[in-house]
């Protein structure tokens, strides 16, 4: 990430979609996951802003264009 290399491995949006369907899974079972709930709304939030074709390394470009 320091040497800006954001070749993708694993897109946000398959991120996202995966913390979907955990979070399901847990509301099911009855087994909160916050730390799951929380990813996912920053994953789903890199996906709007158009970084969902990027790794996870889109999460600090997203805080980079909040900050």
């Amino acid at each position: 990430m320091l040497a800006g290399a954001y070749a993708p491995q694993f897109p946000l949006e398959l991120l996202a979609k995966d913390l979907r369907y955990l979070d399901a899974v847990a509301a099911r079972a009855a087994a909160p996951v916050p730390l799951v709930a929380a990813v996912r709304g920053l994953a789903e939030r890199a996906v709007e802003a158009g970084l969902g074709d990027r790794n996870v390394t889109g999460l600090a470009l997203l805080h980079a264009r909040d900050a």
